[in-house]
């Protein structure tokens, strides 16, 4: 009997161990053979005007990058608006603490304090996933729009004094749904009265992209520095053009590496199920037993931060100027 515990110990622990370790390769795709192997050396001298242009903008984006609290919040809002559903961000609030009490009661079913906390936070992000899925094509529009008209803003702001006047001139030129935004901009200066630099702060908050909010802090640092900016500007469209490109081959690419991911991921829930109807003394072991508790606990902190790698592993590409 002893021998037969140990066995289907052993098993369940391989199983786990297995699991994980496919986790890590799918996820983290690590070459072990790469790390013995000799690496280029990258010449970094600027070869054209073009990267002579980038290495400016590097140099001109000074303003730190915002906090985690702010981020958050201008996602939440950007997604409410562009998924046209009736919602604030109280209500938002609300339906997700509502859905938290899901995670909590499967936790309280499986009497583990720890898994009652993990799995009503990411129950609590339910309302956001959804309103993520209604806003995605609106997403992906205003990705496949903004080179065209940052490139036609910037070339009207070559020849104007102020970047209000180069956008007010190319607003019929600029299709939903990012007309409205630079509508509200103009108005927000020529009627309201707000300086220019936090009206392009507010711009900036109405689209999640990375050569947007570069667009907008160069626009901020010309306004601030001086009109001899506006042309390390120039670059910003045909660089996003560029990275569009190389992202279609990225997204066939990463769709293989998610159904391997999630087919992994279910596989940890289902153990529990087998666990519960095949082998029960196991099952109580994991869900009664202290030790038991703390393993489980351990697997699901592991499972989140290996599920936020693979989220940052399918953000859009992007060339960072650090």
């Amino acid at each position: 009997m002893i021998k037969m515990i140990f066995f289907y110990r052993s098993i369940l622990i391989i199983s786990l161990f297995v699991s994980l370790l496919l986790i890590g390769k799918i996820v983290f795709r690590i070459d072990v053979l790469s790390l013995f192997s000799s690496t280029k050396k990258v010449d970094k001298r600027v070869k054209n005007y073009s990267a002579i242009l980038k290495e400016q903008r590097r140099r001109e984006i000074l303003r730190s990058k915002p906090t985690f609290k702010e981020t958050l919040l201008k996602r939440i809002n950007l997604t409410i608006d562009l998924s046209e559903i009736d919602m604030t961000l109280d209500k938002f609030i609300m339906y997700s603490l509502a859905c938290s009490s899901i995670g909590i009661i499967v936790g309280t079913i499986l009497r583990n304090p720890l898994l009652m906390a993990i799995l009503g936070l990411l129950t609590s992000s339910f309302p956001f996933v959804y309103m993520q899925n209604k806003a995605k094509t609106k997403f992906q529009l205003i990705d496949d729009l903004l080179p065209s008209v940052m490139g036609n803003i910037i070339a009207q702001f070559l020849h104007e004094s102020d970047i209000v006047t180069a956008v007010a001139k190319k607003l019929d030129q600029i299709p939903d749904p990012l007309n409205k935004y630079f509508v509200t901009f103009v108005n927000e200066v020529q009627i309201l009265n707000i300086d220019t630099v936090t009206a392009l702060r507010n711009l900036g908050d109405k689209a999640d992209n990375y050569y947007f909010k570069e667009f907008i802090k160069l626009a901020i640092q010309t306004e601030e520095q001086g009109q001899n900016l506006k042309y390390t500007m120039v670059t910003i469209p045909e660089d996003m053009r560029d990275v569009q490109q190389v992202q279609v081959d990225f997204d066939l690419t990463r769709k293989k590496y998610n159904r391997e991911f999630i087919a992994t991921i279910i596989f940890f829930p289902l153990n529990l199920l087998i666990l519960r109807f095949g082998y029960k003394a196991y099952y109580d072991l994991l869900v009664y037993d202290f030790r038991g508790k703390i393993a489980l606990g351990l697997i699901a902190i592991v499972l989140v931060g290996i599920s936020y790698k693979m989220y940052l592993d399918n953000k859009p590409i992007k060339v960072e100027l650090d």
